[in-house]
């Protein structure tokens, strides 16, 4: 009996060993459950206007991924690795649609099943206009009569439509109180917050812009019409139909028979672009130039890239349409 003991003893020992630890990887368990409950989605938007907006949503709460950096071009963009992680880990996925961001079309179609992807363009109430005549997806390679037969399609630059933008702000709400219904209230709340500041800026860019109205003036590319039916402007050409590649001949001796004969005050070009087409259209001309930027190329991202964007595009307009 004596010699029992130790091994009753032992066995004693060991099964509250094996208690304890069962007990402990039950709290760290539940912990670890708890937080992972209370985090917010990881979410990714595809350019830095749709992550501003989104941005705003989630603030106090959490922070979207920007895919693309400020300024990138979504025209021919090849993913990288870790670009793809990102997607891979990503809860929701916002962007604007195949039409504009191509080069997402496949590899989100490889996500997992659990992904929400929040096609923008495609959401009720989002107001779409047509493409002009001839614009065709960063992934066509058609030539330029062929482009100028084809169906027109839905323009995809919606967020430069501060209306649009708040669509932007509501669909995100309803998406990212699905996923993290905790936090619901929140988004209501910030989304309430930014719709107000854009309804605030709509009407700032409108007084801003209304002295620039039936002004003509060319534009580098399709970019800008949400923008320019909002505040009634008047374009009267665009040097290229996609960005990507460059303009005929055909188009540019247009171009500047419509600028020579001063039927255009300005042209503007983009960042990502060289100035030298512009300086040779507007040669000999009384045309000015200037620069639009339909991403804001340069904006740092976050919650003020939205607005500072738009504010620039309407002091480039009016700078070059009406100087002084």
């Amino acid at each position: 009996m004596e010699a029992g003991r130790p091994e009753a003893g032992g066995r004693s020992a060991l099964a509250a060993a094996v208690a304890s630890a069962m007990f402990v990887a039950t709290l760290f368990a539940a912990l670890t459950s708890s937080v992972a409950r209370t985090l917010p989605p990881r979410v990714v938007a595809t350019i830095a206007p749709v992550h501003s907006l989104i941005a705003q949503v989630m603030e106090g709460i959490g922070r979207p991924l920007l895919l693309l950096p400020s300024g990138a071009s979504p025209h021919g963009t090849v993913l990288r690795p870790s670009q793809m992680r990102a997607l891979r880990r990503a809860d929701i996925v916002f962007w604007i649609g195949a039409g504009f961001e191509t080069f997402l079309a496949a590899p989100l179609k490889t996500m997992a099943e659990d992904l929400t992807i929040v096609t923008l363009i495609a959401q009720p109430g989002m107001t779409r206009i047509e493409a002009s005549p001839g614009s065709a997806p960063a992934s066509e390679p058609a030539s330029e009569p062929a482009m100028s037969r084809r169906r027109a399609e839905a323009d995809p630059h919606i967020w430069l439509d501060p209306v649009n933008a708040v669509r932007i702000l509501r669909v995100a709400e309803a998406a990212l109180t699905a996923a993290d219904p905790a936090n619901g209230s929140r988004y209501g709340a910030n989304a309430d917050r930014a719709a107000a500041r854009l309804a605030i800026l709509n009407g700032e860019l409108a007084a801003m812009l209304k002295r620039v109205e039936g002004i003509p003036y060319v534009v580098f590319h399709d970019a800008y019409g949400y923008f320019e039916r909002r505040y009634r402007l008047s374009p009267v050409g665009r040097v290229t139909i996609a960005p990507h590649r460059p303009p005929g001949a055909g188009r540019l001796r247009r171009i500047r028979r419509t600028i020579a004969a001063g039927r255009a005050i300005c042209v503007f070009t983009e960042p990502q672009f060289p100035p030298k087409l512009a300086a040779m259209l507007v040669a000999d001309t009384a045309a000015r130039r200037g620069v639009l930027d339909p991403v804001g190329a340069g904006l740092p991202p976050g919650t003020a890239h939205y607005a500072t964007l738009m504010r620039n595009l309407a002091r480039a307009l009016v700078r070059c349409l009406a100087p002084g």
